[in-house]
Parts: structure tokens; C-alpha cells; sequence
């Protein structure tokens, strides 16, 4: 699966939980890339913090500066 967000929505996400599973951004639309492989029959969850754009982050103003 692969996710990715309007960034008229999104400002910044992060992906929870699956750090060893990360691809490199020139690697993301690669479909010879994979960063894990799911069997018949197996489910996954995936967890994403994200922040909408109308949003004001301390973090994230720190971040750009």
C-alpha cells in the first residue's frame, strides 16, 4: 500500500510505528521497491499522525527556521 496526502489537507505525517519499513522518496513511486510484503490472507494496520494545514505547530514553525 502506498499513502500519500494532499498537501492541501496535510501539512506534515508521520507514519507510527513502521521506521524499519521506510522508503527513500526517489524509491516511493518504484514498484520494484517494497518495503515489507504481505501474504493471502494477512492484515496490517497503519497508524498516521498527521497535521491539517489550518493548523499552527509549534514544532513544525520551529522546524523551518
Amino acid at each position: 500500500m502506498q499513502v500519500e496526502f494532499n498537501p492541501q489537507y496535510v501539512q506534515a505525517y508521520r507514519l507510527i510505528g513502521y521506521e524499519n519499513r521506510l522508503l527513500a522518496n526517489e524509491d516511493f513511486n518504484n514498484d520494484k521497491k517494497d518495503a515489507g510484503d504481505l501474504g493471502s490472507g494477512q492484515t496490517v494496520t497503519a497508524l498516521y499522525e498527521i497535521i491539517p494545514t489550518d493548523i499552527n505547530d509549534d514544532i513544525l514553525i520551529s522546524k523551518s527556521r
